[in-house]
């Protein structure tokens, strides 16, 4: 999952691609300047034992960025239905930065 520095916890989506570079984080994944700033980390996460959690994977359809422009997408994206699921979410390891 992509998280900004200091974001408190696990967002709703993330992705099982390779995430090399910020700019694949632009393009492929369509991540808004408006949503993220540069300061842009992953972290890896599984799901604590209990009940399965709702997810749905699909491909990531464009955005229109403020800054950037068209945001191509195409990247994999994993969305966590239920908001109260991303509390079963525990880190493996700490996050990592993802290289500009």
């Amino acid at each position: 999952m992509v998280v900004s520095a200091g974001q408190p916890g696990p967002g709703g989506l993330g992705t099982f691609d390779d995430v090399p570079n910020q700019q694949f984080v632009r393009d492929q994944l369509a991540v808004r300047t408006d949503w993220k700033g540069d300061d842009l980390l992953l972290q890896r996460y599984r799901i604590s034992e209990g009940d399965p959690i709702l997810v749905q994977e699909s491909i990531i359809g464009p955005q229109m960025d403020p800054k950037l422009g068209r945001l191509p997408g195409g990247g994999t994206q994993i969305e966590i239905m239920e908001r109260s699921d991303r509390a079963r979410l525990i880190p493996v390891g700490p996050p990592t930065e993802i290289p500009k």
